[in-house]
């Protein structure tokens, strides 16, 4: 299969499912404290890095901004 867009790498699906998981489970018992909230975002910023190293491939600025989306989208703050 041809990687078309970002979302095609392994690397970032498993990468964004991961972020999501580690997001789940910091969020409810260790949301007040700053480790977690660091977690959280570095586990975030490895598919957005993904998507933005794509998007130098494709000339696109709008790719990063998706991912941030997908992440709204996914859990559930929209």
């Amino acid at each position: 299969m041809a990687v078309k867009h970002y979302r095609d790498l392994l690397a970032y699906q498993q990468a964004y499912q991961m972020a999501l998981e580690i997001s789940k489970m910091t969020r409810t018992r260790a949301e007040q404290y700053e480790l977690a909230r660091q977690v959280r975002e570095s586990a975030r910023s490895i598919p957005a890095n993904i998507a933005e190293g794509w998007a130098k491939r494709q000339s696109s600025a709008e790719f990063r901004r998706q991912v941030w989306l997908d992440f709204v989208f996914d859990e559930g703050y929209v």
